[in-house]
């Protein structure tokens, strides 16, 4: 088994879209899950992906969150990833997220899947796999990088993260992510990405 992660990097790589106007910020301090004023989607892009991970098996994948206020509230929301083995950053054009060609790959992004938030208690939200092995089994060529999507639906319940404008020391959302390298055997020169920094809080989903 091995294993990856990455942080949000820089301003472009975590963003948030009104449903309402479609207008993309990459520059908040916080991102938005859910129904926070107005309805949001949001991405975000990971690109220290190691090449083993290519046609990999067994995937399975969280994502940390640093919380930016308190919310338990009840939403129906989806996770998807773009599409593509070189998506590009996010960038303000109008509906930059949505209008993304999304792998049929869905895992459920519900409120009860992203369990209660407490302002500023590390939690690590689990149940990605099924969207993170599609990006594994495009394989064929080098991921340079992976587009996460979360697409709200409806219901009044939010969610509310650090983002990496805002975030502090290792607050900004990471992926975390096991697999079995298409070999059987990790990549000898050991995971990419950054270090596992934080106590976050025990895994939230299915």
């Amino acid at each position: 088994m091995a294993n990856f992660t990455d942080f949000t990097s820089a301003s472009a790589h975590d963003a948030h879209e009104r449903q309402d106007t479609g207008a993309v910020d990459i520059t908040n301090a916080t991102m938005s899950f859910g129904a926070q004023g107005p309805a949001r989607d949001v991405g975000m892009y990971f690109d220290n992906i190691p090449t083993d991970f290519d046609g990999s098996s067994s995937v399975v994948a969280s994502i940390h969150f640093t919380p930016g206020a308190t919310d338990s509230g009840a939403f129906v929301g989806t996770w998807k990833v773009e599409d593509s083995i070189t998506p590009s950053v996010f960038t303000t054009t109008t509906n930059d997220i949505t209008n993304r060609t999304l792998n049929a790959a869905a895992d459920d992004g519900d409120g009860g899947d992203m369990g209660s938030w407490t302002d500023g208690t590390p939690i690590e939200v689990t149940g990605l796999n099924t969207v993170l092995q599609a990006m594994a089994d495009k394989g064929g060529t080098n991921i340079t990088a992976i587009a996460v999507i979360h697409l709200y639906t409806s219901g009044g319940g939010e969610r509310v993260c650090d983002a990496e404008d805002g975030a502090g020391t290792d607050d900004q959302p990471q992926i975390d992510v096991d697999y079995t390298p298409a070999g059987g055997a990790a990549n000898p020169k050991g995971p990419f990405g950054h270090p596992f920094h934080g106590p976050f809080a025990g895994p939230i989903g299915p």
